[in-house]
């Protein structure tokens, strides 16, 4: 009885988006952009503002596990990497585009997921992305 009552959680809980912080630090001067990350099943959304020009980005992302398929037993086995890499882009409401490539470590139901990248943008200033 205690599936039937989990499943409509786990439904609601990923069909919403799990939700979390991150930050974007500029590698050229230090400046550090709070992010509000929210994922979904193959990607998400990224927004945050930079605290010293004002400029407000906002972006997608997505990410594509690793999948390995194999016989075994004359049954298909298929086997999927705890780690994703993805790509996405961030938008400034100034101009600013940035680039991003990211690794995504998988969550559970008790946290959150974890990643790191690094975002250029048409300037070629890069930044560090983590959360």
């Amino acid at each position: 009885m205690r599936q039937w009552l989990l499943l409509p959680v786990l439904l609601l809980w990923v069909s919403c988006g799990l939700k979390t912080t991150g930050r974007l630090v500029s590698l050229e001067d230090g400046a550090t952009i709070p992010l509000e990350m929210r994922f979904s099943r193959i990607g998400g959304q990224m927004a945050g503002t930079h605290p010293v020009t004002g400029e407000r980005f906002e972006g997608d992302y997505t990410a594509n596990p690793d999948r390995a398929v194999a016989q075994a037993g004359g049954r298909t086995v298929v086997g999927q990497s705890l780690t994703a890499p993805g790509s996405g882009v961030l938008v400034g409401n100034r101009g600013t585009v940035l680039d991003c490539e990211l690794v995504i470590n998988a969550g559970t139901v008790f946290n959150h997921p974890t990643g790191t990248g690094t975002c250029t943008d048409q300037k070629g200033l890069r930044y560090r992305l983590q959360f």
